[in-house]
């Protein structure tokens, strides 16, 4: 599980984690969890083999985010028919990521995330999102096209009416970046 360095290797239907309680000051995964069958179960286990104190920062995919309003449901499953329309948002997320094949691939929203952390026992905040290059261009490109597109959900097209941009022109929901990149810190009291 884990070498001398303290660097360790979890696998994805392992549910506990090979190392002593209290025994480590911070963890970090990005793009992990969201392939993770249960989330909530590897995240009682970061929270006993943290110390007091010690933290997490944790990316998983965001729902909020162009990917999952635009590229999904509008580019690929619309426009390009690469995913059968008819695919529920979240199938078609899942296939759009890591692969067709891809087994587990969720997206959460920042309280959504925090809420199930919570339980697990943390306390915890959104840190920021990063976005791709994929969304930038898709959103530049296609934004307008698909907020009056009506085959295109209604969930999706009032998300789509609510981005704004920064000073960078980068797209920007309820004031964050809309990107798939969700990260959050969670600190074990």
């Amino acid at each position: 599980m884990h070498d001398a360095e303290g660097v360790g290797l979890l696998h994805h239907t392992d549910e506990t984690i090979n190392l002593p309680s209290g025994s480590r000051d911070y963890i970090h995964t990005s793009g992990v969890l969201h392939h993770i069958p249960n989330v909530t179960a590897v995240l009682e286990e970061f929270y006993r083999i943290l110390r007091p104190g010690g933290r997490a920062r944790i990316m998983v995919y965001n729902r909020d985010s162009i990917w999952w309003h635009l590229y999904v449901p509008w580019y690929l499953q619309i426009k390009k028919r690469v995913l059968n329309r008819q695919l529920p948002i979240d199938v078609a997320f899942r296939m759009s990521t890591d692969g067709f094949e891809c087994p587990i691939s969720r997206a959460y929203s920042s309280d959504e995330f925090i809420d199930i952390a919570r339980n697990a026992g943390f306390d915890g905040h959104h840190v920021g999102n990063s976005i791709s290059v994929t969304e930038v261009q898709v959103w530049r490109k296609y934004a307008h096209r698909a907020i009056t597109d009506r085959r295109l959900s209604d969930e999706h097209r009032v998300f789509l009416r609510e981005v704004t941009q920064d000073h960078e022109s980068m797209p920007l929901w309820r004031g964050r970046r809309a990107g798939i990149g969700l990260m959050v810190e969670l600190t074990k009291s």
